[in-house]
């Protein structure tokens, strides 16, 4: 008997044809975004894990964990993050759509 392969594409949309694996998915989109983030900045600077670590002052470990998503990020490791591979974080709180133009935008933060 031959085993039937099935393309990660499959188990993914089989998994997430399920209400409760769907709902856990759902929660977890914005980690998991951030981790790819952390994951794009360290390759546009052509840094290691250990590389960006030593620069940031944290352990390879904790970068693993980070760009793996099993570790949440804080706003001032994110920052630190940011500024090793050159960049800067910005928070802006904005209207979520045209129907509450009435409300002004939140001044922005930026991290550094």
């Amino acid at each position: 008997m031959t085993a039937k392969m099935i393309s990660l594409d499959q188990v993914k949309k089989r998994a997430l044809s399920k209400p409760e694996v769907l709902k856990e998915y759902e929660a977890l989109r914005t980690e998991f975004q951030i981790a790819r983030m952390v994951i794009a900045m360290r390759q546009a600077a052509k840094l290691t894990q250990q590389e960006f670590a030593d620069k940031v002052g944290i352990k390879q470990s904790q970068i693993a964990r980070l760009e793996t998503g099993k570790q949440l990020l804080r706003l001032d490791t994110l920052a630190a993050l940011a500024a090793g591979a050159g960049y800067k974080v910005e928070i802006t709180i904005e209207p979520q759509d045209d129907d509450r133009a009435e409300l002004p935008a939140i001044e922005s933060l930026i991290l550094r």
